[in-house]
Parts: C-alpha cells; structure tokens; sequence
C-alpha cells in the first residue's frame, strides 16, 4: 500500500487490528480506540516513506499525520463535553475513572500541541533532523 488512502489494484481493507482493549464500553468504542492505536502504530513507516528533501510528499504525510491528531482531539473533546459529565451524573459511582479519562486526554492534547511544531518544521523541509534526529529502526 503506497499509503493510507490509495490501494493498488488487488488490495483489500484490512480488518481492524486487534489490540489492547482501552474500555469496556460498546463495540464502537472499543473499535475507534483500536483505530487510533493502529494509525499511530503506522505513522513512523508512513513518514519514513518521504525521503529526505521530498517536501511533496512530506506535506502530503504530515497533512494526513495532523488529521489524525485533530480527529483525535475531536473524539476526546466529544467524551469530554458530552458523555463524561452525564456518565457522572448517572454512575457516580465512575466518578473516579471519569476523571481518570479527563487527565488522561488533558496529557495527550499536551503531547498533541508538544508534537504540532515539530511535525510541521519536519512537513515543510522533508528533513529527518527536524522530525526529532535520527529515524529510528521499527
């Protein structure tokens, strides 16, 4: 697969990967945290596909690598404003693990802002020392 959105002729979706299961919510939920765990498991190869210097195809990676992020930022953002709060009000006794979440994704948008500048200094120049050094071997 030449990246994320693009089969060749042949291939097939892949079925969604399995992995650790983050909550013992619905299948959905279950689903979209795997989701966001397998692209972020692919993210590394899909930025060692642009070679250094190939600012064309470094916009086109960080382009998809900061939708991830903000889709990211959207579902946390939704659980935060519209399941949490009614999950505390109708289980209170979830109060804790409610606010265990809302630290959780305070932590990740901290690192979501941390990484934004970096990924972006590394979409415009397609320079590997300015996606953090050397690429590392996965």
């Amino acid at each position: 697969m030449s990246d994320f959105f693009t089969m060749e002729p042949g291939e097939v979706a892949a079925p969604v990967p399995g992995g650790p299961v983050l909550c013992t919510g619905t299948a959905a939920m279950r689903r979209i945290h795997r989701v966001f765990l397998w692209s972020y498991d692919e993210a590394p190869g899909l930025a060692r596909s642009a070679a250094a210097g190939d600012t064309e195809r470094s916009g086109y990676v960080g382009e998809v690598l900061a939708n991830i992020d903000k889709v990211l930022h959207v579902h946390h953002e939704g659980e935060d404003l519209l399941m949490y709060p009614q999950l505390r009000e109708r289980a209170p006794a979830c109060a804790l693990h409610v606010d265990e979440m809302l630290a959780q994704h305070a932590e990740v948008k901290a690192m979501l802002d941390e990484i934004a500048p970096i990924r972006d200094r590394w979409t415009a120049t397609a320079d590997p020392a300015a996606g953090g050094g050397a690429r590392p071997a996965l």
